[in-house]
């Protein structure tokens, strides 16, 4: 017989579905056998778990209780999966990062070329992502660690520590043909008028930014372009009269002769940044390498 958590796990892939047929394909297995499981599942419960319906297999109210702590097992059990491997394998094999747009564009690279000098053989995955987008999938083992801005962990799971870091803050940044190019030190006033550009994929923060802007001047700034690409951002400041607003470290490191950086007198806007990661990869050489980095470089930042 199957066991439970393959019986839990083809479940839920027909409950994500809504359908016995692509669940089969994206399990790769036949549908005579994904049904067999599905029937298995209910006599184990004693009831039906879906209803047939034009929209397809909708689940029952006992399968929607089923499904919200299968979910959560099959999370627990992938994580475990990870935890083991952290301390069997020395995590030799692949450490996957999930980083804001300061760490991931400024302050990783060189750690990872560091990193990657001392163990040949690690693998690295980096992922730009801001932190409340990051933090589920630490914590189901999609990703090993998380750097980015400080976020109150939901739980106090001992699973996971949390390693606060330097406070980053924001800063202006003009191209060219932008009339503030040649100004002074600039006031909130100066960003009245002019074509802003919001980089929307830190949503969160940039809305405290604007918002704080906003709450000065005490009307709405001409916010001309969104976007959730940030070289098309970049891009559009470069070459046109717009004005941008990003973490510091990330303009100063990309200022150049067509993105000029903006004198400010009154501060933007500061966050607080932290590392998340699972305990267990404490016992491995190569995150203990990636760690003490992290805190070398904080300490610099600070200092």
């Amino acid at each position: 017989m199957d066991s439970y958590v393959a019986l839990v796990d083809r479940f839920v892939a027909v409950a994500d579905a809504g359908s016995v047929q692509r669940a089969a394909t994206r399990l790769h297995i036949s549908q005579p056998a994904l049904t067999q499981s599905i029937k298995k599942i209910e006599e184990v419960f004693d009831c039906q778990l879906f209803e047939r319906s034009k929209r397809g297999m909708v689940l029952t109210l006992a399968g929607e209780h089923l499904y919200a702590r299968s979910r959560r097992m099959l999370d627990q059990s992938s994580l475990a999966r990870h935890e083991i491997a952290d301390i069997l394998q020395g995590r030799s094999g692949t450490l996957r990062i999930a980083a804001g747009t300061a760490w991931g564009y400024c302050f990783l690279p060189p750690v990872i070329r560091d990193l990657q000098s001392a163990f040949s053989e690690l693998q690295v995955e980096l992922d730009i992502a801001i932190t409340p987008s990051a933090i589920p999938r630490l914590k189901s083992g999609d990703v090993d660690v998380v750097l980015g801005a400080s976020e109150a962990m939901t739980d106090d799971d001992p699973t996971f520590l949390k390693k606060p870091l330097m406070t980053l803050s924001f800063a202006a940044a003009c191209g060219q043909s932008s009339p503030l190019r040649k100004r002074g030190p600039l006031g909130f006033a100066d960003f009245a008028d002019v074509p802003i550009v919001v980089y929307e994929d830190d949503k969160q923060l940039m809305e405290q930014v604007i918002g704080k802007i906003e709450r000065e001047l005490g009307f709405d700034l001409n916010i001309a372009v969104r976007t959730k690409s940030l070289m098309a951002a970049m891009e559009l400041v470069s070459t046109g009269p717009y004005v941008i607003f990003l973490a510091r470290p990330f303009l100063q490191k990309f200022s150049n002769a067509g993105v000029h950086l903006l004198p400010l007198r009154p501060a933007l806007h500061s966050f607080e940044t932290a590392a998340y990661f699972r305990r267990s990869l404490l016992r491995t050489r190569p995150f203990q390498q990636f760690i003490a980095a992290i805190e070398k470089l904080d300490a610099n930042w600070r200092g």
